[in-house]
């Protein structure tokens, strides 16, 4: 790609940022109106390092789909092109080979890269690259999912993760097994970690906002 020239030769019509479900479905969209443009991230690299292990997918089959305009991807073309069955509810794992197999059929349009900064100027946008390099790009999607968004309360933030962890961290549930935990939240996945935690053999507590103790 090379850095930025002076006359913006190094460009994209589109930059995606993100390589997850979204962005990877955006860029198939793209590439079926023949529409320049480049994804920056590793594809599904947030659900093979913050998801929980153990985890199942909430959604139904027909919802879990990763969109593109022919249908061409769909669960059922994995299934058949890698010559394995998917149990249902999706089981995490598999979910994310079907992502990966996914981003394979548009690899030519992926860029592994981080973006670390994106800057206006007056004809659009300049994307910047965790290697230095950067880019121009008329319009510019950001992708990013829920990775980066994660907040921990004040109280909590200078303790260590052993002992104070979003639920964006829980990774590996059984490393919890036969301790006390308490689960600060009663969204999706305040109960969803609860679930997984109690099922890892933690004892759990759910603390809600209402200060309402439910014990698993």
């Amino acid at each position: 790609m090379g850095r930025l020239d002076r006359d913006g030769s190094s460009q994209t019509e589109v930059a995606v940022i993100g390589a997850g479900p979204y962005g990877l479905a955006l860029t198939a969209h793209l590439a079926s109106k023949a529409i320049p443009s480049t994804t920056f991230g590793r594809p599904m690299s947030f659900w093979q390092e913050h998801m929980p292990r153990g985890m199942k997918l909430r959604s139904s089959w027909e919802a879990s789909h990763i969109a593109d305009p022919q249908h061409r991807y769909t669960l059922e073309a994995y299934q058949r092109a890698a010559g394995v069955a998917i149990a249902q509810p999706i089981p995490l794992e598999r979910y994310v080979a079907y992502g990966l197999w996914f981003s394979d059929q548009v690899a030519s349009r992926l860029d592994p890269r981080e973006v670390t900064r994106v800057e206006r100027d007056a004809q659009g946008f300049i994307v910047h690259l965790d290697d230095g390099e950067a880019l121009r790009a008329p319009r510019v999607v950001v992708a990013t999912g829920i990775g980066k968004a994660a907040f921990v309360p004040r109280q909590f933030q200078g303790l260590p993760p052993e002992l104070a962890l979003h639920s964006a961290q829980l990774r590996e549930p059984p490393r919890f097994a036969q301790r006390r935990v308490v689960v600060v939240g009663a969204g999706q996945s305040a109960l969803e970690s609860a679930a997984l935690l109690h099922e890892a053999g933690a004892d759990v507590e759910i603390v809600t906002r209402r200060q309402r103790i439910i014990w698993l």
